[in-house]
């Protein structure tokens, strides 16, 4: 389960504007799926809740998104670990832009709709590691 961060009505808006809505949900965990081993119950828990909870998240807080969006996952980890390369980060965030998906109601792999783009920074102290989502209106021809 995600704890909320702060006490307003809204905890995970970070920014809200007519073009751009910015999310902080903390307390998520990356792993690399493509670099992990060990029996598959584990990793199914683990993306099933990640899928659940930004399903939630996304439900409750971003309605109505009927436009072409760019979106931008920032996973903040902990200070010091080894940062993913693209193709690791991509696999980490899988669960969780499929529960982005199913949250507004459209195919995540359409790019007529989506923009996916991914980042990683190991700037947050131990234990409060988060990830920001940002969805961006898109402008024709982006």
């Amino acid at each position: 389960m995600i704890h909320s961060r702060t006490h307003s009505p809204n905890p995970y808006i970070e920014s809200r504007t007519d073009d751009v809505v910015v999310l902080v949900v903390p307390h998520v965990v990356l792993v690399s799926e493509s670099n992990t081993r060990g029996y598959w119950t584990k990793h199914f828990k683990r993306h099933q809740a990640q899928r659940g909870d930004f399903d939630r998240i996304v439900r409750c807080l971003v309605r109505g998104i009927t436009y072409p969006v760019r979106v931008d996952l920032d996973y903040h980890g902990v200070m010091g670990v080894k940062y993913m390369d693209q193709g690791n980060i991509g696999s980490a965030f899988k669960h969780i832009q499929d529960g982005i998906a199913d949250a507004i109601g459209v195919d995540d792999g359409g790019r007529k709709f989506w923009d996916w783009h991914y980042d990683q920074h190991n700037d947050a102290p131990k234990g409060r590691t988060y990830v920001v989502v940002t969805f961006t209106k898109r402008r024709d021809g982006q």
